[in-house]
């Protein structure tokens, strides 16, 4: 076998799961990369290496740092904190753009090794809340959630700079859009009696809090009583009237009522009447399908040495894609199906078609043909991989091969494409050397307890070849004993064994 030293990252891809993010981020800002070197091989070296996100919206930039990269397949997510992104991405005036570049910088240098295309985000306008005054409130997702998943709806007071103790709450949802899981208690209180006799409502009430919390755990103008857990039930749409919450009473037991019978505001996407100072109390809930947004690909083998005219044997790379969903709770699926083809591009559009996403396709069509690589190597689909064979029948080789993998999703027919550029040696001019091309009979050396049959000397047997590619500068002398098997035109006269050519007559 042969080995190389891992390359620094040269070359990054980026696929966003969402390219709108709102305001409480619930679908999530994450982003998932794939790394390759110079060489286009995805196990690129990862001592040192930082991978940064930076999100720029105007004069107000994030960096934030993502997951080291797969060992194997050079892919990994940027994932940001919320508390990154809220301190300056969004304007309650208008919608904004962002930018969103990645960057691979090694023992904390300040030029990046590689950066991805420049991708635009969409930061819808912050929605018009106001805020409360005191009294229960509820924190509602703002932007889209899927179908099927899990939410939680937290219920807030605001209690005056009075510590409260004693707590009944009424909660309205709509049981066709949300199918109620659990009921989460804070621990500042009392354990609550809970009524959930009537389907899609529920009564809490907690009487008191424990001896061990004190004054200041249960007084803010936040302070958590506790959270419902729903999973979504709806498909794709807006559904309004989906929740609400009223404090049937807010008490401190000794200074009285912080609040009663008092409905609750929600936040959520709707913008409160901000001149009448008259808040949303009943939520709406925007549902959407989990969709594939994008696909990532990587060979095993990225650097291929065709030794088939010495050994026999073809040489393989596999090359694999994964989708990438929207949802960043679904793990990235391999293809069941890849489409793979050969393309070629010319040398001077070489990094910009084969590094990035070709989702728009169109804007590469121009540089891509679809004239097979017959000469180098050939390509078949084998189960959910795609196998790239370099064999005996293929006569040269090729800096840049560039294999095409395409996945249409079945239900919108959406097709998503990347290239996986390999580089493929071929090897010619093999030559087979003896370290010494005389092998004497050894005098009063025998082989049998007879005496009758002589011993001779051995001798090591090399081979080398030199490895050649269209666009790369020719190696000779390669040694490539380790990898080809040896024989003997006259077994009478010597025998191979491994790399040892031992003489018999």
């Amino acid at each position: 076998s042969f080995e190389t030293t891992r390359g620094s990252a040269a070359q990054a891809l980026l696929v966003l799961r969402a390219s709108t993010i709102y305001y409480d981020v619930s679908i999530g800002f994450e982003a998932v990369y794939t790394l390759r070197d110079a060489a286009s091989r995805p196990q690129v070296a990862v001592d040192g290496l930082q991978v940064k996100l930076t999100i720029q919206a105007g004069a107000d930039t994030v960096v934030v740092g993502c997951s080291p990269p797969n060992p194997i397949t050079g892919k990994g997510t940027c994932a940001p904190p919320l508390a990154f992104l809220h301190a300056a991405l969004w304007s309650a005036d208008a919608t904004r753009s962002a930018t969103v570049v990645l960057g691979t910088y090694y023992n904390r240098a300040v030029l990046a090794t590689a950066t991805s295309p420049i991708l635009t985000i969409t930061l819808p306008r912050r929605p018009a809340h106001i805020a409360s005054d005191g009294g229960l409130f509820v924190n509602f997702p703002v932007g889209p959630r899927f179908t099927q998943q899990t939410i939680k709806i937290a219920l807030l007071v605001n209690t005056r700079d009075t510590p409260l103790n004693t707590w009944d709450v009424e909660v309205l949802w709509n049981h066709t859009v949300l199918q109620y899981v659990r009921w989460e208690q804070d621990d500042n209180f009392n354990a609550a009696s809970l009524n959930t006799a009537t389907l899609g409502k529920i009564v809490a009430l907690a009487v008191g809090t424990p001896a061990s919390v004190p004054n200041s755990q249960v007084t803010g103008s936040a302070v958590s009583i506790g959270t419902l857990v729903f999973t979504i039930l709806a498909n794709t749409g807006t559904y309004s009237d989906v929740f609400s919450a009223k404090a049937v009473q807010l008490v401190n037991i000794g200074a009285g009522i912080i609040s009663v019978d008092q409905q609750a505001p929600v936040y959520d996407s709707q913008d409160h009447d901000l001149v009448g100072q008259v808040p949303v109390t009943r939520a709406q809930l925007n549902v959407m399908q989990p969709v594939t947004v994008g696909i990532v690909a990587y060979t095993d083998r990225a650097e291929v040495l065709n030794l088939a005219s010495v050994t026999g044997t073809a040489a393989l790379s596999t090359i694999k894609a994964f989708t990438v969903s929207s949802d960043g709770t679904v793990a990235d699926a391999p293809v069941a199906v890849p489409v793979c083809r050969f393309v070629a591009a010319t040398a001077a559009h070489i990094m910009t078609v084969t590094s990035y996403d070709v989702t728009a396709a169109g804007t590469v069509a121009s540089l891509l043909s679809s004239t097979a690589d017959s000469s180098v190597g050939s390509l078949a689909r084998v189960g959910d991989s795609c196998v790239a064979s370099f064999g005996a029948a293929n006569t040269a080789g090729k800096s840049y091969v560039l294999v095409e993998i395409k996945h249409t999703v079945a239900a919108t027919s959406t097709s998503f494409v990347q290239l996986v550029p390999l580089r493929v040696w071929h090897a010619t001019n093999a030559t087979v050397y003896v370290a010494d091309p005389i092998v004497n009979r050894i005098k009063g050396a025998y082989t049998s307890s007879s005496c009758d049959r002589s011993a001779y000397q051995s001798t090591d047997v090399f081979a080398t070849v030199s490895l050649g590619a269209v666009g790369l500068t020719s190696v000779h002398g390669v040694d490539v004993t380790g990898a080809v098997s040896f024989s003997s035109s006259n077994t009478a006269a010597a025998t191979v064994t491994g790399s040892t050519l031992q003489g018999i007559a």
